[in-house]
């Protein structure tokens, strides 16, 4: 058996829906929401060190890309390709 690691970069629709995601939760993570958000602009950046990006617009549809992708690793990385303007692009909205 061969094993590959697969790094999956899993990102938010927009900054305030992931500020609301991480505050949301209870009291006091508002105060580690608050603190997140500061490197927020950082860690986006990252998303070129992974071999996959998810955006999570909805719980569903990103629990199943994943999947698809540990699943079918070998002919999800071919389609992957062509998706990568369109992560780029959400990449730019998210960080301007």
């Amino acid at each position: 058996i061969k094993f590959k690691i697969i790094s999956i970069f899993v990102l938010p629709p927009s900054k305030q829906v992931l500020y609301n995601r991480l505050s949301n939760r209870d009291m006091k993570d508002k105060l580690i929401a608050s603190e997140r958000m500061k490197d927020f602009y950082k860690d986006v950046k990252h998303w070129v060190d992974y071999d996959f990006v998810v955006i999570n617009d909805n719980l569903e549809k990103c629990y199943q890309e994943v999947s698809e992708i540990i699943n079918n690793f070998e002919k999800f990385k071919h389609s992957y390709l062509t998706k990568k303007n369109k992560i780029e692009y959400h990449v730019n909205k998210l960080l301007s």
